[in-house]
């Protein structure tokens, strides 16, 4: 819930910088964003599945890989 709440607060304030015009949003409309935020979810979740398969792969390297994971993990 904190992570929710971090995200929207992110998404206000860069939306009033877009109002002040400081920035230009490259996507319009709330469903073209969302459909965006959507497709960068499934890719992210895309990766770390692969990640989390080659750490089954290959163990010798269960520490680069936890960290890789935890990075992906934490992007958001």
């Amino acid at each position: 819930k904190l992570e929710c709440l971090v995200r929207k607060q992110r998404k206000v304030r860069m939306l009033q910088k877009v109002r002040e015009g400081k920035y230009k949003m490259s996507i319009k409309s709330e469903t073209l964003l969302n459909d965006e935020l959507e497709k960068q979810r499934n890719i992210k979740n895309n990766l770390i599945e692969v990640m989390e398969e080659t750490d089954r792969d290959f163990p010798h390297l269960k520490e680069d890989i936890k960290k890789i994971l935890l990075t992906i993990q934490e992007a958001a």
